[in-house]
């Protein structure tokens, strides 16, 4: 019932790529990973899919055997407790799974939003939550989404988790993603000794996968297979080619119109002020950033995009676009202000 964990776990603290969309979720699992704290349990790690949330609590799982060998640690998904839950109502062991649970030192949970409309499990996790908290032992849970918004979830359940902490983990800027794929990248370097994977693919990944880190690996182990597998250079020409389709269904149908809408509003700007001919800074660097994203998020060329910008010429696109991805290596928080505004964008129309 309770399996041990490897200290050797491929999830750890250490390996776990740390940003703005992250930081505070990974410290507090570290916290967490020490001993129970009142402040910290239970604790709840939510976000979408793929962004890191399993990866935190299989770390703190591993951390904690280190500090504490003789820990009693158990790291489930909420489907393996339903049907840890109810195997044991079969046999008739209701008692014995109840004593095994709610001994534990640290329980950690996956996907608790698997519990939604669940009555009976939900009533026994109350009380094992209750129970675990009671005694002095460390409880942390993680789901796609806030607590609120997860449907026929028990109000006591609910109550338990807003009396701990709550993380939100969200979808990674350029620069953390771009910091993944190059972490990622070294850690293949035994695996492919001569392996040249150029800068301008790795901005070309970290710009056009922006779902999930999960997806991002995703691509990059798309792009070795084609290439390095069979001794192929990596490009990005070749790049392109092989990820056409990911890269095309995963981008969101939003206009050049939306994009010059948006961006002025994200400045504080006027569409005329956005589109006129004024060189002041204020001014300039928005009109670059929305050249930018027009290039990233639509199918439009780069004449097409210059004409919507007051007629301009397709290399005054090139520039934009190319000074947007300098500066987005050169600083992180312009990369995040700019992943801000492409964010606000696209949820607009998804």
């Amino acid at each position: 019932m309770i399996p041990s964990i490897n200290p050797h776990e491929k999830y750890r603290f250490d390996n776990f790529v740390v940003g703005p969309s992250n930081d505070v979720a990974w410290a507090v699992a570290r916290q967490a990973a020490r001993g129970p704290q009142d402040r910290y349990n239970p604790l709840f790690v939510h976000g979408g899919y793929g962004l890191g949330k399993t990866h935190l609590l299989r770390a703190i799982a591993c951390q904690a055997k280190i500090h504490a060998p003789s820990k009693r640690v158990l790291y489930l998904t909420a489907e393996e407790f339903v049907q840890n839950f109810v195997t044991s109502l079969r046999g008739a062991q209701t008692l014995d799974f109840k004593k095994k649970i709610r001994s534990l030192d640290l329980l950690l949970i996956d996907d608790m939003h698997f519990l939604a409309g669940k009555a009976a499990t939900q009533e026994e996790f109350v009380h094992t939550l209750s129970a675990l908290i009671e005694n002095g032992g460390q409880v942390v849970l993680s789901a796609d989404r806030p607590a609120g918004e997860i449907a026929s979830l028990d109000d006591r359940l609910r109550s338990h988790l807003g009396g701990g902490v709550v993380c939100r983990i969200e979808q990674p800027g350029f620069a953390l993603r771009r910091e993944i794929l190059q972490q990622a990248l070294e850690k293949m370097a035994d695996e492919f000794e001569a392996l040249v994977f150029p800068g301008t693919v790795l901005d070309f990944l970290a710009e056009k996968i922006s779902t999930s880190p999960r997806e991002l690996l995703g691509a990059l182990n798309m792009v070795i297979s084609a290439t390095a597998l069979v001794g192929r250079a990596v490009t990005l020409e070749v790049a392109e080619d092989i990820l056409g389709d990911v890269v095309r269904a995963s981008r969101v149908r939003v206009s050049v119109a939306d994009i010059q809408k948006g961006t002025s509003a994200w400045f504080g700007l006027s569409k005329d002020d956005l589109l006129s001919r004024r060189k002041t800074r204020n001014i300039v660097r928005p009109r670059q950033i929305a050249m930018y994203l027009a290039k990233q998020l639509t199918s439009s060329s780069l004449p097409m995009i210059g004409q919507r910008f007051d007629g301009r010429d397709h290399t005054t696109v090139i520039h934009a676009v190319k000074t947007i991805r300098r500066l987005m290596a050169e600083d992180s928080s312009f990369a995040d202000e700019v992943e801000g505004l492409r964010r606000s964008l696209t949820k607009v129309k998804s």
